[in-house]
Parts: structure tokens; C-alpha cells; sequence
């Protein structure tokens, strides 16, 4: 198929331009897998232009109220560790402390959890 031309339509799935598995099947097992001693291999083009036809992909704004690391830019989220308490949290991508927003603190149980989730 990457030397043919076609059109993608968009059904929920990675367009292959910007992404292509080197097999599409995969063992369902770790016995199987061995047997089959089948490589996995992935090729990623994020910025592959698109051809005509093909569903453009959608850009979307993130809502400002998500907080970022102020160092690479990474969203907060569940990997990321609290620290000082609650008012600070250390970013899972890159490593770096990064400050709570005020109204986003919440202090932290003993187990290192905010208190404030469930």
C-alpha cells in the first residue's frame, strides 16, 4: 500500500501516513510470539503531508485550565508526583518540579494522594 496512491478515511484509526505498523497481526500469546519470532516495528511521520481526499485531521485547542510543565511542555497527569505537600508536583516526562496553581491545590493524604480524588 505505500506505493499506491489512495484516500483515508478517517473511521477512528491513525491515518498510515503518519503512522505504519511493520505487521498488522499480532500473536496472541507470548508462546506464540516466540514460535513466530515475528519483529514489531513502527514507522511515525507526524508531519506527512496529506493527499487530497483524504479527512483532514482535527486540531484542537486545549482548554487553558490544563496544567503544563513549564519546562517541555507535557500535560499533568496521573504518572506525574506530588511533592511539597501538594504545592509543587514533578513532571513524568522530564523530571522537573513544577508549582501548583492555587486554585488547583489540594493537600496530600499520606500516601502521597491528594485528598480531593476518590
Amino acid at each position: 500500500p505505500a506505493a499506491r496512491d489512495y484516500v483515508v478515511v478517517d473511521q477512528g484509526n491513525c491515518n498510515p501516513r503518519y503512522m505504519r505498523s511493520s505487521t498488522y497481526t499480532i500473536p496472541s500469546n507470548s508462546k506464540l510470539s516466540k514460535e513466530l519470532h515475528m519483529p514489531l516495528g513502527v514507522v511515525l511521520q507526524p508531519l506527512a503531508d496529506a493527499k487530497p481526499g483524504d479527512t483532514k485531521t482535527p486540531v484542537i485547542q486545549p482548554n487553558p485550565s490544563l496544567y503544563r510543565c513549564s519546562r517541555c511542555g507535557g500535560f499533568h497527569n496521573a504518572l506525574d508526583q506530588f511533592t511539597k505537600q501538594g504545592h509543587g508536583y514533578i513532571c513524568f516526562l522530564c523530571g522537573f518540579e513544577n508549582d501548583v496553581a492555587p486554585e488547583y491545590y489540594s493537600p496530600l493524604g499520606a500516601d502521597g494522594f491528594r485528598l480531593d480524588i476518590n
